[in-house]
């Protein structure tokens, strides 16, 4: 009877053990799921900010082809391409101008 109180006792010695050890594997997971998470955040952070910031540059670009238009009217972005979204963007904006080399 003795002996048998001791293998149970020493299962459940071995089964505190690895709860401990299952314990501190999820304690590991939560961490890195964290720190995922926190990554995450900061890509969707940096993502809004480069769409801000190219949304900004096409209406300063826009402002400035209003600005130019009376300037050099019919000569501006007359040519076009498309970029590498399948839109049509500017092209050579001197192709008209004398003297210009076109690219």
């Amino acid at each position: 009877m003795v002996e048998e109180i001791t293998k149970v006792s020493d299962l459940i010695g071995e089964i505190a053990t690895a709860s401990q050890e299952q314990a501190q594997g999820i304690s590991q997971i939560n961490i890195g799921v964290g720190q995922i998470d926190t990554v995450t955040q900061q890509n969707t952070a940096s993502a809004e900010e480069s769409a801000a910031a190219a949304e900004q540059l096409s209406s300063q670009a826009e402002q400035l082809r209003a600005m130019l238009r009376p300037v050099y009217p019919g000569i501006l972005f007359h040519h076009s391409y498309p970029d590498t979204f399948g839109r049509t963007a500017p092209g050579n904006w001197l192709g008209g101008i004398a003297g210009a080399k076109k690219q």
